[in-house]
């Protein structure tokens, strides 16, 4: 059952406007141009992040107006620990009219494991 799940999740991903980035493509990114979004609880920031990340949590009771007030055509990348809630979070922002999404899909683990083998 949760395997039907998740491709459902993912299917719905590509079927909109959103784009998965692995950390190598992400630091090709002019970050310049991109809004990193953490979508982790404070706490998990608080951990560790990267680099000049907004924390957003998707668990605050007030995610969809912090969401809101954000510019739809900003070039946004969307990560949480491993992918499940950032997978959630960019959907709604897809839903809710957002054009320019990456999904970084292996989350902050992922993204760490890729820069310590890169060092």
């Amino acid at each position: 059952m949760m395997k039907v799940l998740m491709f459902l999740l993912l299917n719905s991903l590509f079927q909109n406007n959103i784009k998965i980035i692995d950390p190598e493509n992400f630091l090709e990114l002019s970050k310049d141009r991109i809004v990193v979004i953490d979508v982790r609880t404070p706490a998990e920031h608080n951990l560790g992040h990267i680099e000049n990340a907004v924390n957003i949590s998707i668990a605050d009771i007030d995610f969809i107006k912090k969401i809101e007030k954000l510019a739809k055509n900003n070039i946004y990348v969307i990560y949480c620990r491993s992918g499940n809630r950032s997978s959630i979070a960019t959907k709604q922002m897809s839903d809710m009219g957002f054009i320019n999404l990456y999904h970084l899909n292996v989350g902050y683990l992922g993204w760490k494991k890729y820069i310590n083998s890169k060092q």
